[in-house]
């Protein structure tokens, strides 16, 4: 799989262990998980995921009710992503 389509499926933090041992898997393309609610603690837990991963191009989070401690945990995970072109925060 390297394309997931997660978009509006009523996801929370709990959800984002999940996802983030499968992003660290580093077999997928594009994550798309706009529209749910991660927060903060879910996008940080994302975060924990992507810091290992080198493969992902396009990374989708709008709408998903992330504040300071959210983005501050992507950017640090993401500082160094060699790969990633393509990220969505929008509302």
């Amino acid at each position: 799989m390297e394309h997931l389509f997660l978009c509006a499926n009523q996801l929370g933090p709990a959800s984002c262990e999940l996802l983030a041992r499968l992003v660290h898997a580093d077999t997928l393309c594009a994550l798309y998980v706009s529209a749910n609610s991660l927060g903060d603690e879910g996008v940080a837990s994302l975060a924990r995921g992507l810091a290992g991963n080198r493969r992902l191009t396009t990374l989708g989070l709008a709408s998903n009710g992330m504040g300071p401690d959210g983005v501050s945990a992507l950017v640090a995970a993401l500082e160094h992503h060699p790969s990633l072109t393509e990220l969505d925060l929008g509302y």
